[in-house]
């Protein structure tokens, strides 16, 4: 491996250790928003956009703090591997692939039945 690509490789390493999760941060921050915008509904100030992003990097760095051993032991095991992800992005794949043709077929014998 050239030090370019174990450069590039260390640095994608890195950004998915710091990555967090979206889905409770975005319920979370839009829970936030709703109560602000509930107590100030009358007057509403810019200072909501100072306290919702506050919220929303203490929720970040939260997130990071608590997910970071998972993560860190999963892109360990994917680096001990280099062929787990590809095999398991193609098995992703195919499974969707299934799915879509189930769910062609389904529509094709609902759509033949109401004809």
């Amino acid at each position: 491996m050239t030090f370019i690509e174990q450069a590039c490789q260390e640095r994608a390493v890195a950004l998915w250790r710091r990555r967090a999760d979206y889905i409770t941060l975005q319920s979370q921050f839009f829970v936030a928003v709703l109560r602000y915008s509930e107590a100030y509904c009358e007057h509403p100030t810019a200072s909501a956009f100072v306290l919702a992003s506050r919220q929303l990097s203490a929720w970040g760095a939260h997130a990071y703090r608590r997910h970071a051993p998972k993560v860190a032991r999963r892109v360990d095991a994917v680096l001990a591997e280099p062929q787990l992800l590809p095999r398991t992005l193609a098995q992703f794949a195919e499974k969707a692939f299934d799915e879509a043709r189930l769910q062609q077929r389904i529509v094709a014998r609902l759509v033949k039945v109401n004809a």
